[in-house]
């Protein structure tokens, strides 16, 4: 993917991150380490994906304290792959089964919590599924897709 993304970068002026064990290889920038250290799984960089890893890039540079979530669902469709680059080179094809998002969701929450001065206002379609580990975040407000222009000002 870092490949694709370099490739099909004409103009040279994006940004291309990767893990801290590939950036110099790819001659791109590294994702910022986590925020803090864990005993599990969950916790090592290698199971972090690329949105949690995008939200550490979004805090890193952020002039504000309100940090916009868009897109992450999370959950797949009827059981099925539910992401923007489904059916794409290098990503599943959208008749794959689902990831089990339960690190995604897992990961989220531990950025969430470290990172407590800042606002995250994560935009969700009508029918999406709050995680339960979720419910009690101080910092974290779901709003709807619909209020997204209402919510973001440039």
């Amino acid at each position: 993917m870092v490949r694709e993304a370099i490739n099909h970068d004409n103009t040279q002026q994006s940004c291309v991150y990767t893990r801290q064990d590939w950036y110099e290889e790819f001659e791109v920038m590294p994702v910022p380490n986590l925020p803090y250290d864990g005993e599990l799984r969950q916790d090592d960089p290698w199971h972090w994906g690329t949105g949690q890893f995008a939200l550490l890039v979004a805090l890193q540079y952020s002039t504000t304290d309100n940090i916009h979530i868009v897109g992450f669902d999370l959950f797949g469709i009827e059981g099925y792959v539910n992401n923007v680059y489904k059916d794409t080179k290098s990503y599943d094809v959208s008749s794959k089964q689902q990831v089990d998002p339960s690190y995604w969701i897992y990961q989220n929450k531990k950025i969430f919590e470290h990172h407590p001065k800042h606002n995250f206002n994560y935009y969700v379609e009508e029918n999406f599924l709050i995680p339960e580990s979720w419910q009690n975040i101080s910092n974290l407000k779901i709003i709807p897709l619909t209020d997204l222009e209402k919510n973001i000002i440039i």
